[in-house]
């Protein structure tokens, strides 16, 4: 009888645990805002966290594909680094103007999308992966990589 090969603890639901206690803890805020008469601005900061968290949800699911493929073969690295660089430059923006409810939403973006650059760096589906002599190569190799046109970089 075979054994079967155990899964690896709960680091792998962090970001999904993460994701529902930012939800619950939106909806609790909200409630307590409507009671409270909420003005106009406190609806609107409600709003804007949960569009944030979807925000964050969508990335967190690529990588959530990425892992379950065990490929990242499908997903756009141009575009996991261009969201990452984006977010980076809202959050920038938002703890300039010290809105809190903006660099809360902006700061969870900015972690997913790195989570999800982070993922496709591990799972890239290199071109000698499987030989006995395969060496990931250098994060900063594999960004230079990410931002050259397809006809003058090497596959990895």
């Amino acid at each position: 009888m075979k054994k079967r090969k155990k899964k690896k603890g709960g680091l792998k639901y962090i970001g999904l645990i993460s994701i529902y206690l930012v939800i619950i803890a939106c909806i609790y805020y909200g409630v307590i805002l409507l009671q409270h008469l909420a003005s106009f601005k406190d609806i609107l900061a409600v709003i804007i966290i949960y569009l944030g968290i979807v925000d964050g949800w969508k990335y967190l699911r690529q990588k959530q594909k990425i892992v379950r493929l065990k490929s990242s073969k499908d997903i756009s690295r141009l575009f996991s680094i261009s969201a990452f660089v984006c977010n980076f430059g809202f959050l920038a923006y938002v703890i300039l103007i010290q809105e809190p409810v903006l660099i809360f939403v902006r700061a969870f973006s900015l972690y997913t999308t790195l989570d999800l650059y982070y993922h496709c760096y591990l799972y890239y589906p290199y071109k000698k992966r499987f030989k006995p002599t395969f060496k990931i190569p250098s994060l900063r190799k594999f960004i230079v990589n990410t931002f050259q046109s397809n006809n003058s970089k090497k596959r990895l």
